[in-house]
């Protein structure tokens, strides 16, 4: 059910207190509204502009009450809410910032059960409410989700409307357009949506740039959360040939997913998960796995070698198929107050799935799995893939990438480059490139991760070894098939 079933359900079985997490509180008092007949009184109160009617019968009810007495205090407004008439639907804004003090909490509870017995209700509403202890087992719960692809599509042409002074014969916008407005509001509030929009329409059409800019800028202002505007596709990728024909035959199947979601090092997120005492990043694992289960997102982890390609796979795979990828940064959601991880990780998530729906992709990737819960790696249910230290052929393939990217002549002659890395090679010949000299010469300044890091790469292929997908070749990591042109690491 919506919002709007859920308050009406509420309404009809006497639920006394309710919370709503929403991301736009004004859109939620009209779906309030909407949700109980013109008879039944509707108020609310913040902190600013005190306790006031939001309908008609509202007015009525607050004519009985000394609404004085609530004057930016939440105390007096929940004491006064206890003499409000029968049927009353009382609406607490911005409830998270006092729901914690003693005093509020008291005359939250002390409210149930004379709201009970006489069908007054108290709303909390919040951008992400985190109940005490003591009120969880009263207060029932819900969430105001961001609009759907419709409502979005309703906003898009009352703007347009509006930018044409409301004449029926001009339009700004075309079908087309109309279409790319919605796909650029995704994941929006109601209110952001609106104000994207606008700032986009021109008098001659849409500025889709400054649109997409506007979305980027207000996703980010969702902590941990954040855009990846480099444009790096499979061709900036040598080797890997197995996990990219996996990418290509999913993005391109019937049921590809609509945004790429990429968690660099989860395992750095996820280490303190058996020994945080504070509770945060059992919180996040536990919203992850709820998350991914409940809204069937897929993924896969990709792990291996430092250098290996993981992270440049994860950024290119929504680059070349046109996808919006996104970077969770989970330690990024934590904060000193374990309520506001709690807060940040859920609006992260609502986020996400406001985007992709179920058409979420996860990429996650790890040089470590020992800290990552046995669970987690389930939900990345297309599996975990070893991304191996390259071979020659693939070192072949990789030179060229960033002989190009740098302007390095072909005639430069390369160093050898068997403890190279897929970065190493790209590290050398960014110096030649700023050094303004030879290959050779740049690689003497480098530390090449065959070396620095022969025995994380021992452990990772012994870890790989008949147990995880080849990220090179077909079906699962084999160490004979990794032996072959590679001299320095010892197998």
């Amino acid at each position: 059910m919506d919002l709007t079933e859920n308050l009406k359900h509420a309404r009809r079985a006497g639920v006394p207190l309710v919370a709503i997490n929403t991301p736009d509180p004004r859109a939620t008092m009209g779906t309030i509204s909407k949700a109980v007949n013109g008879d039944v009184p509707v108020v609310c109160w913040d902190c600013i502009s005190n306790l006031r009617p939001v309908n008609e019968a509202g007015r009525k009810a607050l004519a009985t009450v000394n609404a004085d007495d609530a004057d930016g205090n939440p105390v007096g407004f929940l004491e006064v809410a206890s003499q409000l008439p029968e049927g009353t639907v009382a609406v607490f804004l911005q409830a998270d910032a006092w729901i914690m003090e003693p005093p509020v909490v008291q005359g939250i509870w002390n409210l149930r059960d004379p709201y009970k017995t006489s069908k007054r209700m108290l709303v909390m509403l919040a951008s992400q409410i985190q109940l005490p202890p003591s009120l969880r087992g009263d207060v029932v719960t819900f969430d105001e989700s961001l609009p759907d692809a419709e409502e979005l599509e309703r906003i898009a042409r009352e703007m347009d409307k509006a930018a044409c002074d409301g004449n029926p014969n001009r339009k700004i916008s075309t079908e087309e357009d109309i279409v790319r407005m919605v796909e650029g509001t995704t994941g929006l509030s109601s209110f952001l949506a609106e104000t994207a929009v606008a700032m986009a329409l021109r008098k001659d059409g849409i500025d889709f740039d400054h649109l997409l800019e506007n979305r980027y800028g207000m996703i980010e202002q969702t902590k941990g959360l954040s855009v990846d505007r480099e444009k790096m596709t499979f061709d900036d990728i040598g080797g890997l040939g197995q996990i990219k024909e996996f990418g290509a035959s999913l993005f391109n199947g019937p049921r590809p997913p609509s945004v790429v979601v990429r968690i660099e090092e989860i395992e750095k997120a996820m280490g303190g998960a058996s020994g945080d005492t504070s509770g945060t990043s059992q919180d996040i694992l536990q919203v992850m796995l709820s998350s991914m289960e409940d809204f069937g997102w897929a993924g896969v982890m990709a792990y291996g070698c430092p250098g290996a390609g993981k992270s440049l796979y994860s950024k290119a795979l929504a680059s070349t198929f046109g996808k919006l990828s996104l970077n969770l940064d989970l330690n990024g959601c934590k904060d000193s107050l374990v309520g506001n991880t709690e807060k940040n990780i859920r609006e992260a998530m609502k986020v996400i799935q406001a985007i992709g729906g179920d058409r979420v992709f996860c990429v996650a990737t790890a040089n470590r799995l020992n800290t990552i819960p046995g669970e987690l790696k389930r939900r990345f249910r297309y599996g975990v893939w070893m991304f191996d230290f390259p071979g020659q052929n693939e070192r072949d393939k990789i030179w060229p990438i960033h002989r190009k990217g740098f302007d390095i002549p072909k005639s430069d002659e390369r160093p050898d480059d068997s403890d190279f890395a897929g970065s190493d090679i790209r590290n050398c010949c960014e110096l030649a490139n700023r050094m303004g000299k030879s290959l050779k010469f740049a690689s003497q300044f480098l530390g090449p991760v065959g070396k620095v890091a022969a025995d994380v790469i021992r452990d990772s292929r012994k870890l790989a070894e008949g147990r995880f997908l080849s990220a090179t070749h077909p079906g699962l990591f084999r160490l004979e098939e990794s032996a072959v042109g590679r001299r320095a690491v010892d197998l």
